[in-house]
């Protein structure tokens, strides 16, 4: 494989998860480049805010980020997050050279109202 992603589920409130999150990505193949995974619905997944996850996936030279949702029923899509948030978040990854890709139980509905999130893979 060439690209790995890791989630940061549980890391909410640890001291360490920066280095958590970091050890992880340098333990795959070398060769494998890290996503980083960002949940719009992050306090469900106890996990950091997708903005401290974009800041971190771009000090340690992450491949890209995977905008993403924990749960997966009820269906929420990246409704989970403010549109301006994760706007903002999408738009610092890819001004530092990211590859953005989006997910979260999106739909064929969906398609239309991501597309404007300017990500490079849905």
């Amino acid at each position: 494989y060439a690209l790995f992603k890791f989630g940061p589920a549980g890391l909410a409130g640890r001291e360490d998860w920066r280095d958590v999150l970091t050890g992880a990505w340098r333990a795959f193949a070398p060769g494998a480049f890290p996503i980083a995974v960002a949940y719009a619905d992050y306090q469900a997944a106890h996990a950091p805010p997708p903005e401290a996850i974009a800041e971190l996936a771009i000090e340690r030279g992450c491949f890209g980020m995977l905008f993403d949702t924990y749960g997966k029923t009820p269906r929420l899509g990246l409704t989970a997050l403010p549109p301006a948030r994760l706007r903002s978040c999408i738009a610092r990854a890819r001004d530092a050279g990211l590859l953005v890709s989006l997910a979260g139980s999106l739909g064929v509905a969906d398609v239309a109202s991501v597309r404007g999130l300017r990500a490079d893979v849905i």
